[in-house]
């Protein structure tokens, strides 16, 4: 389905596990135009593969993340964030004792992260 405007604000995801992606949050085939997840703390999330706490697929247009507090989480890639969605905004993060086998804490495949 289509989504327009997406808020996540406030939040604690504790202890979720995935296989493939996202262990906390998966927006893998969504088609979302603007998204937001606002001061919110992620901790102990876990995936097989990718995203330990968030993975957005490349259908979301925008996506900010602002106040994330996220720690011990772990993935295969992108411990804390995977995402494949074209236009990412990251600020005021704290990022403590997550882990990732291959690409590192945040992970962007998308053209204009920032």
């Amino acid at each position: 389905g289509y989504l327009n405007n997406l808020i996540i604000k406030g939040s604690n995801f504790t202890e979720n596990t995935a296989i493939t992606r996202g262990g906390a949050v998966s927006l893998s085939n969504t088609d979302l135009k603007i998204g937001s997840l606002l001061t919110s703390e992620m901790r102990l999330n876990s995936v097989n593969l990718n995203g330990g706490a968030i993975f957005l697929g490349s259908k979301i247009q925008s996506f900010t993340v602002d106040g994330l507090r996220a720690s011990n989480n772990s993935a295969n890639a992108g411990s804390v964030v995977y995402s494949e969605s074209p236009n990412n905004s990251f600020s005021g993060l704290t990022l403590d004792f997550n882990s990732a086998n291959s690409k590192g804490t945040l992970y962007l495949s998308g053209q204009n992260s920032s």
